[in-house]
Order: C-alpha cells, then structure tokens, then sequence
C-alpha cells in the first residue's frame, strides 16, 4: 500500500475525527470494531474505567473535564449527550448542574448563543503544561486515549494493512489501554484491584509478543500509545496528524525482518501451547 493510498483513505475521513458529530458517534464504534477483531479478551474489561456506578460529583466533574479538554467547547446537550454515551447516566439537570458549579469555579468560562449555553477551559494553556500527577488527579484522561485507540483502530479497519504493520499497530493498542488503565490507577475513584489485575494481564501479553523485539522498537510503539501531555507522540494535530500512519508504516517496513521474526515465534508459542491445551 503506498502513501498515496492511505492518504486517501485519511482524506476520505478526515472529518470523522474533526468534528464532534463524527466523534460523538465513531470513536466508540471503532474501538468496539477493534476489540472485536484482535482483542475479545478485553470487550467487558475496558467498560471497567467507563462504567462506575459511583454517584460522586467529584468524579462526574473530572470526567466532564476530561470530554472538555478533548473536544475543546460543548453545550450543555452535547455534553450530557457525551457523558451518557462514554460513562453512565445522568439527568441533564445534574450535568448543567456541574457544569455551572465549574464556572462559578472560574474552572470553566460559559457563552451564551441564544438559550445555549457553551462551556470551556478557562485557562487551556495551563492544562496543557500541567504536571501529570495534578493532571489525572483533576481531569479524566479516558476520552483522549478512546480517542487514540479509535484513530489506530480506524486505520486497521480501513486501510487493511499488511502483517508486519499492522502487528506494529496492534502492539501500539496494547500499550494504550495499558497506558490508560495505568492513569486509571492514579484516580481514587477507580477499583484499583480490578485494573491491577487487567494491567497483569495486559504486560504479560505485551512481554510474550514483542520479548524478541529490540528495545527501539518497544520504545517506539509504547511512544504512540502515549497522550502527548505525557511525553508520547502528537497525533492530534491537524496540521501533521494524518502523517502519522505514513511514519507507522515507514518504520514497520525498515524493521519488517526484525517483526516478522517476533510474529514466527509468537505463532510457534501459541501452536505449542494448543497442543498443550
């Protein structure tokens, strides 16, 4: 598949992943797609940082940053539309209810356009600079890596790409869940033994497929998995954003020997443990 293609293909979608419309709807529809395809394991794992029953204001408001700070601006009905998509139900006298509690906070700034009223960071600047720690203790980070995992999944999904690239990117979406469910660890609304044990999991599958692996190329897929705030790769940007499957690619062909290598045993490990079974 040469870069022309796959520009198309991202040209194609482009929208997909620049408006809200598009991102209300296919984040969710390619990580189900993904999971369904390469990790079934995980289809009722993951809903563990998504769904949490706790009706703790505390927790609605960090997960109302959290859509804030990855779709920038939202009314009050998109954002009740959202929050009752990705988490769990809540009336929409109870979201407007927080959403004001943060304005008043001077977290957030409010305009009006008629009766809607559209909220935002007061200070993005800041949150973008902001230490990790104060960062997952305040703002949910799950929307920015739903967002990560769906933009490789919609890759996969679209572009069908050869063995040795698209191992390179499955390997990407081991280490984002990994890395998500990491910062889930950080947040005292989490259930920590849950996602300690999902985590055990997920480094004992990432250890056994890529142990023979050079640590540039672990490096480099954990780097892609990683939101940029935390020293991972930009992706979001508009600018370069739909350059990134091309590097993907290019670095996956460079190492190909090395990755097909991996995959050979990987394959080898799980006819042995079939008979053993």
């Amino acid at each position: 598949m040469g870069n022309s293609d796959i520009d198309s293909i991202f040209e194609l979608n482009k929208n997909d992943f620049y408006t809200d419309i598009s991102l209300r709807e296919t984040i969710i529809f390619y990580i189900k797609e993904y999971i369904k395809t390469y990790e079934p394991w995980i289809s009722e794992e993951w809903q563990i940082c998504i769904n949490n029953d706790k009706n703790n204001r505390k927790l609605s408001e960090k997960r109302i940053l959290g859509l804030l700070f990855l779709f920038k601006k939202l009314s009050t009905e998109r954002t009740v539309e959202l929050y009752n998509k990705w988490f769990e139900e809540l009336s929409r006298s109870t979201i407007s209810y927080y959403l004001n509690g943060l304005y008043k906070g001077k977290v957030l700034k409010k305009e009006k356009d008629g009766k809607k009223a559209f909220f935002y960071f007061n200070d993005i600047a800041r949150i973008n600079k902001a230490n990790p720690f104060w960062f997952t203790k305040n703002i949910c980070p799950i929307p920015r890596y739903l967002y990560r995992i769906a933009y490789f999944a919609r890759f996969l999904y679209t572009a069908k790409p050869k063995k040795h690239i698209e191992f390179t990117l499955k390997m990407i979406q081991l280490n984002t869940f990994n890395k998500m469910f990491e910062k889930c660890l950080y947040c005292r609304f989490s259930d920590h033994k849950k996602i300690s044990e999902i985590k055990r999991k997920l480094n004992d599958i990432l250890e056994n497929k890529t142990n023979y692996l050079s640590s540039l190329m672990q490096k480099y897929t954990e780097n892609y998995s990683e939101l940029h705030l935390f020293d991972g790769y930009q992706i979001l940007s508009k600018i370069g954003g739909e350059r990134i499957p091309n590097k993907i690619i290019e670095f996956a062909n460079k190492n190909k020997e090395e990755i097909e290598y991996q995959m050979k045993l990987n394959k080898k490990i799980d006819e042995i443990r079939n008979k053993i079974k």
